[in-house]
C-alpha cells in the first residue's frame, strides 16, 4: 500500500473508532441512567435486560479504542 492509502487509511481508522467508542459510552450511560430510573419502582426488570445494552457498550469501547490504536499506529509508521 501507498504511503498517502496508509495514511488515509489510518485517520479513517482512528475516525471510525472514535465514533464507535462513544456510541459505546453513550450506550453504558444508557444502562446507568436506566438503571437510576427504575431504583424505586416495584419492577426492576430494566436492570437485567438492560445488560445487553451495558454488554454491547463495553464491547464498543473495547473495539474502537482498538481501531484508534491501530489507526493511530499505521499514521506514524507512514
Amino acid at each position: 500500500m501507498s504511503r498517502n492509502w496508509r495514511k488515509l487509511f489510518g485517520w479513517t481508522l482512528c475516525s471510525l473508532g472514535c465514533l464507535i467508542t462513544l456510541i459505546g459510552v453513550w450506550a453504558i450511560g444508557g444502562y446507568i441512567w436506566g438503571v437510576l430510573s427504575v431504583l424505586d419502582e416495584p419492577d426492576q426488570s430494566w436492570v437485567f435486560w438492560g445488560l445487553a445494552i451495558l454488554f454491547i457498550g463495553l464491547s464498543g469501547v473495547g473495539i474502537g479504542i482498538g481501531m484508534v490504536m491501530a489507526g493511530w499506529s499505521m499514521v506514524q509508521r507512514s
